[in-house]
């Protein structure tokens, strides 16, 4: 029996929460029974999935054409020629395109990722794409959202009804990303045992608000001058806000910003505390990674941040847009050394049981099985 066709579309897989999964699903995706093909918008970051699949198809316009037109014609082709039974297309752009064209090749079974709240994106684009974005949603046959708040997202703004919606929480790779790690970030920075390091890893988009880490970082080295700060992330069109607003707080010697880089999980071991400032999330992938390595996390009550977090137990959730509640987590963490250490625990076991990658793909891959069933078509056996 042949193995089921799956073309996987995405804009791209450079370092993103989205790409990430996309590529550790690819990873671990049962070869037996499923076939991988993939579709990119743009080519940053195909390197990553070049060992994971036979094709990788690059929809990138070439010089001179016109991007809407020629990409939906490219992605046509590669569709007609992959011949897939199912198209899982991840993030808004894809869905658009991916589900138009399949919807010409006449695929059958059409899987939309939701990967963000809808204020992380919507307001930036016209009504004809916001609208083109909730036609996606009713012409696909399965929309996975992977939060509880997207999931209801999904329902509400969207209209989507219960049995086209499906939950699948981010998984992390829990052998990557473990307090076992000996990583020599910390001292190559400078600092020693005395420092207590309060790290974030995101991109520097506005919803990220690094800022807010900068102005409460200034209440806590009032209290604690041996506290420091780790910025890990691509200049998304922030960074040089930041660095302005923490040399006009004085906060030089107290911040490192280093680039986006493909090990972040050497980098974990580095903080003593997690810090998630997003104004909105979907599922933080980074706040996985952080407990993985066992750290305490403070995060703001977003999306889907405390269905990952346990407050009081994994870390401490608190109000969006607030640096002094930011500075009052801190400074709980910062007093008790016990605390930091049994939330970390609590937190690497929580990803171990329930936020594991191979929890992931085994939820894909019974979606994939239960669609393929209810479209009658013949899945290969394990």
């Amino acid at each position: 029996m042949s193995r089921t066709r799956i073309a996987y579309f995405i804009g791209h897989l450079a370092t993103g929460g989205a790409e990430s999964q996309l590529v550790e699903l690819l990873r671990y995706l049962d070869r037996v029974r499923f076939e991988p093909f993939l579709i990119l918008l743009r080519d940053a970051g195909a390197e990553r999935a070049a060992s994971l699949v036979d094709q990788i198809y690059s929809i990138k316009p070439s010089k001179g054409e016109s991007n809407i037109l020629h990409s939906f014609a490219k992605i046509v082709g590669a569709l007609r020629e992959i011949k897939p039974t199912i198209l899982h297309a991840l993030l808004p752009e894809p869905c658009i395109l991916g589900f138009a064209a399949a919807r010409l090749c006449r695929i059958p079974i059409l899987i939309g990722s939701r990967r963000s709240l809808v204020d992380c994106y919507r307001p930036n684009h016209s009504r004809l794409v916001i609208a083109a974005d909730r036609f996606a949603t009713t012409v696909s046959t399965r929309m996975i959202g992977n939060s509880m708040a997207i999931v209801n997202e999904l329902a509400i703004l969207d209209k989507a009804p219960p049995s086209k919606i499906s939950l699948i929480y981010n998984g992390i790779d829990s052998e990557r990303f473990n307090p076992a790690i000996n990583s020599p970030v910390k001292t190559g920075l400078g600092w020693n045992s005395e420092h207590m390091v309060f790290g974030c890893v995101a991109n520097f988009f506005d919803y990220k608000r690094q800022t807010d880490l900068v102005t409460a970082a200034e209440q806590i080295v009032r209290s604690f001058p041996q506290a420091r700060f780790l910025l890990l992330g691509e200049d998304r069109g922030t960074m040089s806000k930041v660095r302005q607003e923490i040399s006009r707080r004085g906060l030089d010697d107290f911040f490192v910003i280093l680039p986006g880089r493909p090990d972040p999980e050497n980098v974990y071991p580095a903080m003593d505390v997690y810090v998630c400032t997003s104004d909105t999330e979907g599922f933080s992938n980074t706040i996985l990674e952080a407990m993985a390595c066992g750290k305490p996390v403070i995060a703001t009550n977003v999306g889907g941040n405390s269905e990952a977090v346990i407050d009081g137990q994994t870390g401490l959730i608190i109000p969006r847009r607030s640096p002094d509640a930011i500075a009052s987590a801190a400074g709980t963490l910062l007093q008790s050394p016990d605390l930091r250490r049994t939330m970390g625990n609590l937190g690497r076991k929580r990803i171990e049981e329930q936020f594991s990658v191979k929890t992931m793909v085994a939820a894909h891959e019974e979606l994939y099985a239960q669609l393929l069933a209810q479209s009658g078509k013949m899945l290969s056996p394990k």
